[in-house]
């Protein structure tokens, strides 16, 4: 069973048996929404929710990958949509590019929503061969580092 604790508190990223990634998706993004309304506040429900997001990217390709659709699913706002490409996103490219770029590519053919998200995405760590699919795949926008609206979720 995937657990996450958090502190000296147990958070668990499942409800029951099962890994709610909706849960998970939207207590972290209404959490980076009040982060940046108020940068600092130690006080801002949800971190469990980031801090589980971050251990299902890193622990495995095909969670993270999960993750990250279920999260752009949800997300309502270019912020959210901005926070998932240079957050999760691009996480995942970093560490398991090679493993999930042939997903990325297919879902982006038919979702300008993941194209979105791919044109918030740095180079940073990820590989060359990987980065240069990740241009090819965001290449007919929209872009949001151009200053497009976001798409709508696709269906």
């Amino acid at each position: 069973m995937f657990r996450l604790h958090h502190g000296d508190l147990d958070f668990p990223c499942r409800r029951g048996r099962d890994l709610d990634l909706e849960h998970v998706a939207r207590t972290y993004l209404a959490f980076s929404d009040a982060l940046a309304a108020s940068p600092g506040d130690a006080e801002i429900p949800g971190l469990w929710a980031s801090d589980c997001a971050t251990a299902l990217v890193e622990a495995s390709p095909e969670l993270g990958w999960r993750f990250v659709l279920t999260a752009a699913k949800v997300a309502q706002t270019q912020q959210q949509a901005g926070a998932i490409a240079a957050g999760f996103l691009e996480d995942l490219l970093n560490l398991h590019g090679p493993a999930v770029i042939a997903r990325i590519e297919d879902t982006a053919a038919r979702s300008a929503r993941m194209r979105y998200l791919l044109s918030g995405v740095w180079a940073s760590d990820i590989d060359q061969p990987t980065w240069a699919r990740v241009l090819a795949a965001r290449a007919p926008g929209p872009d949001m580092e151009k200053g497009a609206p976001q798409p709508p979720a696709d269906g």
